[in-house]
């Protein structure tokens, strides 16, 4: 989608303010939502919708159409997270883990309770208790909390840090592509930085309760094949 849309940009840069050209990769967008929703897959369609819909309006698409996708998205996320029992049961039960501890709450509470046991510098690396058998998946969603668990705040600063340097550079990239008029080099330079900024901010905040419990891999640090092979290969396309 990355790849595609910043093509379609600049093939059709003079019609995307147009109703037509705005809507031929929605049409796209949309089939590709829908199939990963029917997995179902909310996070991951949100974070497709949301890079998309960032290079289209770093593109060029006005401020209008701008909000009214804002609004769509936004109206098509409350849908799929009221009339989906499991779903509307992780929004509720993120507002306060603790009170249901023993059921939909158990994944973030653990998470916290690592988090609180790191304090300033950690128990040291391995020495965490979360991971075993309290905290459900910590080699993926919940890896952060592991890492604040065993290197305390001062790790996770660090790690933060990395991650603004690493998206400063790439869209440092973004903007000198675009002075040479590189347009497809500065449209997909900048759909890479927003995508692995925003899911690593949504995962960030999934382990520490701001956001509902979602399945979302942390860039370059979870555990998992597609999710490092997909990031490296961003990386080599940049």
């Amino acid at each position: 989608m990355i790849l595609y849309t910043s093509g379609y940009c600049v093939r059709r840069m003079g019609e995307i303010s147009t109703l037509r050209g705005f809507l031929k990769p929605l049409l796209l967008l949309g089939l590709v939502s829908f199939l990963i929703l029917s997995q179902p897959d909310l996070g991951t369609t949100a974070i497709i919708c949301a890079v998309v819909v960032a290079i289209l309006f770093f593109a060029g698409i006005s401020f209008f159409q701008f909000v009214l996708l804002l609004l769509l998205m936004g109206t098509l996320g409350f849908i799929a997270i009221y009339f989906t029992p499991f779903r509307l049961t992780r929004v509720m039960s993120f507002m306060d883990p603790f009170l249901v501890q023993q059921g939909a709450g158990w994944q973030l509470s653990n998470a916290l309770l690592g988090i609180g046991r790191g304090e300033w510098f950690g128990v040291g690396l391995g020495n965490g208790i979360q991971k075993n058998l309290y905290l459900p998946e910590p080699h993926t969603d919940f890896i952060f909390a592991v890492l604040v668990e065993e290197f305390g705040v001062t790790g996770s600063l660090v790690l933060l840090a990395l991650y603004a340097a690493l998206i400063f550079a790439i869209f440092s990239t973004a903007i000198q592509s675009l002075a040479l008029k590189r347009f497809f080099q500065g449209f997909v330079s900048f759909g890479i930085g927003f995508l692995i900024s925003i899911q690593a901010l949504f995962n960030l905040a999934v382990n520490i309760g701001l956001l509902p419990t979602k399945g979302l891999t942390l860039p370059f640090i979870s555990y998992g094949g597609t999710s490092i092979i997909i990031m490296m290969s961003l990386m080599i396309i940049l």
